[in-house]
């Protein structure tokens, strides 16, 4: 996913960047290049498992990575919680 800045559109920038970095080059904030939207089936994929694998799935999405529900439970130790 591409990321661009609030104060100039223009330039693009990877997720990589915009997790290491405070603010792009030109200051302001890194914003989506586009907000996906998900179908039914997608959102019900997502909500069908716990919350860890929830979480996994949507960075995932976000950022190309390959995550599992197991990487984001030895990351943050968290109870059980139910997606709503």
């Amino acid at each position: 996913m591409l990321y661009v800045s609030t104060r100039n559109p223009a330039n693009t920038y990877t997720a990589h960047r915009a997790i290491y970095e405070v603010n792009p080059p030109e200051g302001g904030m890194y914003a989506p290049f586009y907000l996906p939207k998900f179908s039914q089936e997608e959102l019900a994929d997502i909500r069908s498992g716990g919350c860890s694998e929830a979480v996994s799935k949507i960075l995932n999405f976000f950022f190309g990575l390959r995550l599992s529900s197991c990487d984001v439970e030895s990351v943050i130790a968290w109870p059980k919680c139910p997606i709503n």
